[in-house]
């Protein structure tokens, strides 16, 4: 896996900029029967902006989220 593979992650939920930014990826998943995202974070600086986002997300679109802590 290249670096840019390793960071993709990172810079799609940290350029989101509000809840609604993460609703199509909720309501997508949704309708093909996901019923839960696992957000995998870690320490960086927009981590808890991008938490309330997914959560806020989540709560409207009728989508459990749950946290999965990266400690690398």
């Amino acid at each position: 896996m290249s670096s840019n593979d390793e960071n993709a992650g990172n810079r799609l939920m940290g350029s989101r900029e509000s809840a609604c930014d993460y609703n199509d990826d909720m309501r997508r998943a949704r309708d093909v029967g996901i019923d839960a995202f696992a957000l995998n974070i870690g320490t960086d600086p927009y981590t808890d902006t991008q938490l309330y986002y997914a959560y806020e997300s989540a709560a409207r679109n009728g989508m459990k989220v749950f946290i999965s802590f990266d400690f690398n």
